[in-house]
């Protein structure tokens, strides 16, 4: 906790990850100790930890929304158990009161001269930074999406907009196919194709029509759970479920009109195979990308200002296998803090989440 410690007394150590272009934004400046960049829950649950160190005058969060979502209730959404309108709460209401909110969107980040840049020309300078702007969703990277959320009974649980289609998907199953599935590219929750699996298995059977239904979950990982301990749990669940799990199968299209799906098999290059929807295609896929101000370009790293991270994932690059570039920099200090605060800390609390999950919707209690 040593980066903490420095933030306390005021030494000068910043997260940041730039852009290609030189700063164009002149019209206005101003100055903040900690600046926080994103106004979802990483966001704003760093800017009230901030606060409390710092003190509310010093720290802002640049974020455009005038709407904020606590996206993890979506799968409940999806499943009927929640509403939309459960998951969104005003910004200004869940913005730490005294923290400067900037009603903006962030265009460059600029870690050289510890400026950032937003749309509408503001710059901004900072001893300290938090990227924490979340992810893009990037569906046109399936063939056929998103035009194909158009057509009944094809939604996703990443997103507001397609949320709510889940829900009348599973309301509106007869009989046939219901597929659920697990994209090969970072997601914003690797939990939630799975959870969304398990809860429409228990609204099927409550509602008569599972003898009629054929969930399948196509996964692009080679595993059904990171956790050896936990996917153990879970291919019990999946064999008493009568759920038919296919591993290291990646949606690469969706034929709307004609109830299909297809999927590549990720051993095997090239080889394909198509599924049919029939009734309920339930598709989850949420392909996502880091936002556009973080994936246009990795400064040089090495300095002591920088964190180096994937552009594709946002992760460090120690994380990333040997044949990316940059994968050997090192991390530093407040990246070493940030990483224990967003891992170590809430490493547990984030098991019992799943946990918790799980076991309402299986009725299966998952073992510490």
């Amino acid at each position: 906790m040593a980066a903490l410690r420095r933030l306390k007394q005021g030494r000068s150590t910043a997260i940041a990850i730039s852009q290609l272009h030189t700063s164009s934004c002149a019209f206005a400046k101003q100055h903040y100790k900690m600046l926080v960049l994103g106004g979802g829950a990483g966001g704003i649950a760093m800017s009230a930890r901030m606060k409390r160190i710092m003190g509310a005058e010093n720290v802002a969060v640049v974020e455009p929304s005038e709407m904020h979502y606590y996206q993890p209730i979506w799968t409940l959404v999806g499943a009927g158990a929640k509403t939309v309108a459960s998951s969104g709460r005003p910004t200004a209401n869940v913005m730490p009161s005294g923290v400067k909110w900037v009603k903006s969107k962030v265009q460059e980040i600029n870690p050289d001269t510890n400026t950032v840049c937003t749309d509408d020309g503001t710059e901004i300078s900072y001893e300290y930074m938090i990227v924490a702007l979340g992810l893009q969703l990037h569906y046109e990277k399936i063939k056929g999406l998103p035009e194909g959320f158009g057509y009944p009974n094809i939604g996703s649980n990443y997103s507001v907009q397609t949320v709510e289609k889940t829900w009348k998907a599973l309301q509106n199953f007869k009989e046939g196919n219901t597929v659920f599935t697990f994209p090969n590219t970072p997601v914003k929750c690797a939990g939630a194709p799975q959870k969304i699996m398990y809860l429409t298995d228990a609204y099927l059977r409550k509602t008569g029509k599972r003898g009629k239904a054929n969930i399948i979950y196509n996964t692009s990982l080679p595993v059904l759970f990171g956790v050896k301990k936990y996917a153990d749990s879970l291919w019990e669940i999946v064999k008493q479920r009568d759920l038919k799990v296919n591993l290291r199968q990646n949606l690469i299209e969706v034929r709307a009109d004609k109830q299909e799906a297809v999927f590549e098999n990720l051993d095997k290059p090239g080889e394909t195979q198509v599924l049919e929807h029939e009734a309920v295609p339930a598709s989850q896929s949420g392909c996502t990308g880091s936002p556009a101000p973080l994936g246009w370009h990795i400064r040089t790293c090495g300095r002591k200002k920088v964190c180096c991270v994937s552009q594709h994932s946002l992760k460090s690059m120690e994380e990333i296998p040997g044949d990316w570039p940059l994968h050997k920099e090192t991390w530093t200090g407040l990246q070493n803090w940030y990483r224990l605060l967003c891992v170590r800390r809430n490493r547990r609390n984030t098991t019992r989440t799943l946990q918790n999950d799980l076991q309402q919707a299986t009725n299966v209690h998952v073992s510490d």
